[in-house]
């Protein structure tokens, strides 16, 4: 139950709500929705499962090949940093 109003000479504003409208349809979009919609959750559990084994495959080979070219990478320049300090103070 609302309590009475007392008249005003100000009108109270109400909130806007939100509406939302789309600019473009993307055809693919909608295809590719009727398609999963069509085979159901079969082969969304299947792409699913592809999807982690590759993150997981792409990722542990990518790892051990960073650390490995970064040693070298920092050696490297340790090697050129010593050479450049050693040069500017013996020669």
């Amino acid at each position: 139950m609302e309590p009475p109003r007392l008249p005003s000479f100000f009108k109270a504003r109400r909130p806007r709500s939100f509406d939302f409208k789309p600019r473009y349809y993307d055809e693919d979009k909608e295809r590719h929705k009727k398609m999963a919609e069509q085979l159901g959750d079969r082969s969304k559990a299947q792409n699913s499962l592809r999807s982690i084994d590759l993150k997981s495959k792409w990722t542990s080979g990518k790892r051990g090949r960073l650390q490995g070219s970064s040693m070298y990478r920092l050696a490297a320049i340790l090697a050129v940093l010593v050479s450049v300090a050693w040069w500017l103070l013996f020669a």
